[in-house]
């Protein structure tokens, strides 16, 4: 259970509105094990209430996956179904700095993977996964998302393993529109490699290119880079780069993406961090930017019982308008037990 204030929830570069919200997730999940195969299955959702719906609208959004995943001698393959239902706005504004009218989207995606070492040191993977995005809103046209990739990696000895990677994607709005929402498809073919520096720090960087439908590569070059510590107490992640996106307002972006997460472990009981994030889209006429910093603790009670303090600073940029910004505050109560 959450209770939170938000001081700006349509981002308005104008007079805000803050309200509070109070909001239960409940979640139930099984697994099963047989043999060479594990059978997974979740049910749950967010039931959401707010002190002023006409700006933050009263919410029931339901959530469902289910999987199964064989493994072999030298592999496995697998296969999942979800559907989840969450705020447009909330979405949008994350993914892409767009800020749409409070709405609900809904997303189902199947998916498939497989994997097999090719030798004692190389393995290909692959993955399929088809999503179809819809919106109860007719401002935000419904499309699918689909992107299949292969992968070669080799280990080259316990530290560095380069990698191949080709992604094939297609965005298909089902009306498009005036903002670049139509039919698209891209592909990227990208290198790379992992290298673990020590037991407790590793690092990964790959690059490429992607192509478009219309056959131009300027300027579509794509590259990440990603740093991981994990130490006794503390824990530090930091990863930027520049990737095509998807988004419902705007169709296929690019997109500059930057986030770091620390964390360090008071005692066994007491967690502190902060996690900052920060992505700027890009397209014909468009440059929008969001950012988001937040510093929490959580404390555990009990086995079952833990809960969290929470304070974030959000701030977002459309082209040359006004920077919009606002806070959000939250304390989350947390129940799991794994017998239920």
């Amino acid at each position: 259970m959450t209770i939170e204030r938000d001081t700006n929830p349509t981002m308005t570069t104008g007079d805000a509105t803050s309200i509070w919200r109070r909001r239960v997730a409940p979640m139930y999940g099984l697994t099963g094990n047989f043999g060479a195969d594990v059978l997974r299955a979740s049910l749950g959702g967010t039931i959401e209430r707010s002190t002023n719906s006409a700006v933050s609208m009263n919410r029931n959004d339901p959530t469902m996956s289910a999987g199964w995943q064989h493994e072999t001698e030298i592999g496995g393959y697998g296969l999942s179904l979800s559907r989840v239902s969450a705020s447009s706005r909330t979405t949008e504004l994350t993914e892409s700095g767009a800020v749409v009218a409070d709405s609900t989207r809904t997303t189902t995606t199947v998916a498939g993977n497989w994997t097999a070492a090719t030798s004692e040191r190389g393995q290909l993977a692959a993955n399929l996964q088809l999503s179809k995005v819809g919106y109860d809103i007719g401002t935000l046209p419904n499309y699918r998302n689909d992107v299949a990739n292969l992968t070669y990696s080799y280990a080259w000895n316990e530290q560095l393993e380069p990698f191949l990677r080709l992604d094939l994607s297609r965005y298909a709005p089902e009306q498009a529109g005036s903002l670049g929402t139509q039919d698209m498809r891209y592909r990227t073919l990208q290198a790379g490699v992992r290298y673990k520096v020590t037991e407790h720090f590793d690092v990964s960087a790959q690059a490429g290119t992607a192509r478009m439908s219309s056959g131009a590569t300027s300027g579509n070059q794509i590259w990440n880079l990603t740093a991981r510590y994990a130490g006794e107490r503390s824990a530090l992640s930091v990863a930027t780069g520049r990737n095509i996106t998807t988004s419902g307002m705007f169709g296929v972006l690019k997109q500059n993406q930057t986030t770091a997460n620390w964390s360090y472990a008071v005692d066994e009981s007491t967690t502190g961090g902060l996690d900052y994030s920060r992505n700027r889209s890009q397209q014909t006429g468009l440059d929008s930017s969001y950012r988001q910093a937040t510093v929490w603790v959580s404390r555990q009670f009990s086995p079952f019982w833990s809960a969290r303090l929470s304070a974030a600073r959000r701030e977002r940029l459309l082209d040359q308008s006004p920077t919009a910004s606002g806070s959000l505050y939250g304390i989350t109560l947390v129940f799991t037990h794994p017998d239920l």
